[in-house]
């Protein structure tokens, strides 16, 4: 399909995902719900494998899509405009609309955006920019030699045991970050710290601590790591489940 038809296709209805939107996201309904909500939908399962790799495959080439098209970065130049004339780094790529450069440079620095209006449009394109490394300009070029070297990231479909999502990419390169290019630990270090800046953001800990959250910290704001810092305050407490207490306490 051409870019504008692939944009406004829609997931639930397609051939690839159909089925699986049915049962994880519409339990079986035939409502159709917006694209939207089928990203957040996938984005909230514990397990994404559990989706048909022809799904996956769609949903990645609509991110993709989405996040190289012109509107994208219209939007971002429209919202966040008096931070992007501060940030010269990511000023320069306004010129550059439909490479997704600009969103990735801006989410990359996302602790220096003043703009409520930009902090909001950023934080709502997280999970379409973070769950996929590919889709990450910078981590993706710094790292990708060391990602194929090293076996992080699955770049043959085929291959089920090597990570797909960008959290499971950047704890496998952590694990090996005295065999990683200066470039690509730079990023890795980079990215790592914006996982522990927000738990959302770190899947593993995400998907294990939900019950945990809201049995300890539900009147926390996530940002700035007090989530987590919520949790590890109550590492002690009795009624913490193991699995995150082996994640808060590697």
């Amino acid at each position: 399909l051409p870019e504008s038809q692939a944009l406004s296709a829609s997931l639930a209805n397609s051939i690839e995902c159909r089925a699986d939107i049915q049962k994880y996201c519409v339990k079986g309904g035939s409502k159709l719900i917006s694209n939207l909500k089928v990203l957040q939908c996938i984005d909230d399962l514990d397990h994404v494998n559990v989706i048909s790799k022809e799904c996956q495959n769609r949903i990645y080439k609509f991110k993709y899509n989405m996040t190289h098209n012109v509107r994208f970065d219209d939007g971002a130049i429209k919202l966040c405009e008096k931070d992007i004339k501060l940030l010269d780094e990511c000023n320069e790529y306004t010129d550059e609309r439909g490479t997704g450069r600009l969103v990735s440079c801006l989410y990359d620095r996302l602790a220096n955006i003043t703009e409520p209006s930009c902090r909001n449009y950023i934080n709502q394109l997280e999970s379409i920019i973070f769950t996929d490394w590919r889709l990450s300009e910078y981590f993706a070029t710094a790292c990708l030699q060391d990602i194929t070297d090293l076996k992080c990231g699955r770049l043959d479909d085929d291959n089920e045991t090597i990570p797909h999502n960008q959290g499971a990419v950047i704890a496998c390169l952590s694990k090996k970050k005295d065999k990683l290019s200066p470039k690509c630990l730079k990023h890795t270090f980079r990215l790592h710290e914006m996982q522990s800046n927000d738990y959302h953001l770190d899947r593993a800990l995400y998907s294990a601590c939900r019950e945990d959250r809201e049995r300890f910290c539900s009147q926390v704001t996530s940002g700035n790591g007090r989530v987590y810092r919520c949790l590890y305050e109550n590492k002690f407490n009795s009624m913490m489940s193991t699995a995150v207490n082996i994640i808060i306490n590697p």
